[in-house]
């Protein structure tokens, strides 16, 4: 079944926050991580997809205030969990208003004990997002995007997953 939150351009906005980049996943347990959040805008996100060409990238675009993206984050932790980054770069970007970040994101991914980094959306632009991504975003969230090694899209995914779906997906492409 198909269960996504939309996402209004002027209200609920799709927040590829500006300045930073996705921050490159690393090993992390949920004990040792520091909680790295930062802000990320649609160019320097496709750049960062780009420039992790070698490895299978999974990105998953989640909000805490969506359910259907809170109830697969166990799935999507167990995945990075159970995958090596040496073949699979995972990225996580919250679509949470960057000045949600102190009040809302940071203690969802404490309380969730999120091992892997997340990064947050500047503003509301599902077309630029797409367009640096290669996939037609519809601004419906969960969304995730699963690229093989040379960086062509596979699939893109605009319902929860899980990780069996998201390992039936990867597998092949490592």
């Amino acid at each position: 079944m198909r269960r996504a939150c939309g996402m209004a351009l002027a209200g609920i906005v799709l927040l590829i926050a500006g300045c930073g980049k996705v921050p490159e996943a690393k090993e992390a347990t949920a004990a040792s991580n520091p909680v790295t959040i930062t802000t990320v805008d649609a160019a320097k996100m496709g750049e960062s997809i780009k420039a992790a060409r070698g490895t299978v990238v999974v990105v998953n675009l989640w909000a805490t205030w969506c359910p259907p993206c809170v109830a697969e984050m166990p799935e999507l932790v167990r995945f990075y969990n159970g995958t090596k980054r040496a073949d699979v770069t995972f990225v996580s970007v919250s679509a949470n208003a960057p000045e949600t970040i102190a009040g809302e994101v940071k203690p969802f991914v404490e309380k969730n004990k999120l091992p892997f980094p997340v990064s947050v959306l500047s503003k509301a632009d599902p077309e630029s997002l797409g367009k640096a991504t290669g996939a037609e975003v519809s601004g419906a969230i969960p969304l995730t995007l699963v690229y093989d090694r040379t960086g062509k899209l596979q699939k893109t995914l605009e319902e929860s997953v899980t990780f069996d779906s998201l390992m039936a997906l990867v597998k092949p492409l490592i």
